[in-house]
């Protein structure tokens, strides 16, 4: 009876080995679509990429071709979405380094102009005028900057990133030209940054200018002029490139910078161009 019993043991156990070796032959074709974790850990990244590299193209060749596609679309979608960040970021770079190395030939500042529906873009008249006058090339940049609060009559509420941006364009000697309204004039005398246009401009353009000269009056500390009225800007109102600008205000003037002690060859061309425009 024990023999019959340990025979009936030995054939459950046999069946029992066979069973299991089935099963697990059928959770490995099974288990093509999940990696064992913890065979991976113990794996170098050489055998990682080895394995996983094995293990894709034993599950490519169970499907389809279109099955395939988008298999492989599915698996490597973060792969792709990198890529392609990495591919953005770079173009935006190179856009960037490549903008920064243009040459400018221009770089005018609008104050104190707040109108949202001009009908022609302020930046747009400028740079098709300035590039029909002076032929500057596509690749020379043309600089207008819009929305600057430069107010000397509300100077305590001035905006803080204006300021900022207005000074960063003096000390990085950017500035050519501020356009903008009496508060503008008064804003550059108080922040000591306007030139006498009698000391700076070039004789024979101030002679051209002079009937349009606006006088204006040096600041509490006489820094400007020794507490002497100046010639602080140019009028520039009746021209036909005011009107086509439309600025949000009537008195339109052109005022020298004080970054431009040195160079005032681009500023005289803005002022010749503003001028001469018909």
């Amino acid at each position: 009876m024990r023999m019959t019993e340990e025979n009936y043991d030995r054939e459950h156990d046999q069946v029992k080995e066979v069973t299991s070796k089935e099963s697990k032959n059928a959770n490995a074709e099974e288990d093509l679509f999940n990696d064992d974790l913890i065979a991976l850990s113990e794996m170098s990244t050489k055998e990682r990429m080895s394995y996983k590299w094995e293990r894709l193209q034993k599950r490519l060749a169970t499907m389809e071709p279109n099955e395939k596609r988008k298999y492989i679309i599915h698996y490597y979608k973060y792969h792709f979405i990198v890529a392609l960040l990495a591919l953005a970021l770079l173009i935006g770079a190179g856009a960037k380094v490549y903008d920064n190395c243009r040459p400018v030939d221009l770089f005018v500042m609008i104050a104190n102009d707040f109108n949202m529906e001009h009908e022609e873009q302020v930046p747009d008249i400028v740079e098709n005028a300035y590039r029909a006058r002076y032929e500057s090339p596509k690749s020379h940049k043309i600089e207008v900057v819009e929305s600057m609060e430069l107010n000397g009559n509300v100077y305590e509420e001035q905006s803080y990133i204006s300021s900022v941006q207005y000074w960063a364009f003096i000390k990085d000697d950017d500035l050519d030209i501020v356009v903008g309204d009496p508060g503008a004039m008064n804003y550059m005398t108080y922040d000591e940054s306007i030139l006498p246009l009698d000391e700076y401009l070039p004789e024979d353009i101030y002679k051209q200018v002079e009937d349009r000269i606006v006088m204006c009056k040096d600041n509490a500390d006489k820094t400007v002029r020794d507490g002497q009225d100046f010639p602080g800007a140019i009028d520039i109102s009746d021209t036909e490139f005011a009107k086509r600008m439309a600025l949000s205000y009537k008195k339109v003037y052109i005022i020298l910078p004080c970054n431009r002690k040195e160079n005032v060859e681009r500023s005289v061309k803005f002022i010749q161009l503003v001028l001469d425009d018909k």
